[in-house]
């Protein structure tokens, strides 16, 4: 059973409290509160990676590398651009140096 923090003004400390720290996968079953709003507030003061925000912050900080294989795929296309330009060049020349020939 936890206990709630007394009510005075010192610093919390982790190794003083620990009846009142509620740890990874605790179940609240009963909460009663003790002001005069009637809630109970809990305050996370570690968050480790097997939880859903510890994992989300583990993937912000380190992404897994991805292998990008648009680089890899896109050089054939690539070189495929350039002969198409080459022999499209050459026909031009061609054509340019007949017909210059011609007048």
């Amino acid at each position: 059973m936890k206990t709630a923090l007394k009510d005075n003004n010192n610093n919390f400390r982790y190794m003083n409290n620990q009846k009142s720290i509620i740890y990874h996968g605790t179940k609240v079953n009963k909460c009663e509160s003790m002001n005069e709003s009637g809630r109970c507030y809990a305050l996370a003061i570690n968050t480790g990676f097997t939880t859903n925000r510890g994992n989300l912050i583990q993937n912000i900080l380190f992404p897994k590398p991805t292998n990008f294989k648009f680089i890899q795929k896109s050089i054939p296309v690539f070189l495929g651009m350039v002969a198409c330009f080459v022999v499209v060049q050459v026909y031009f020349m061609y054509e340019y140096t007949r017909t210059r020939k011609g007048k």
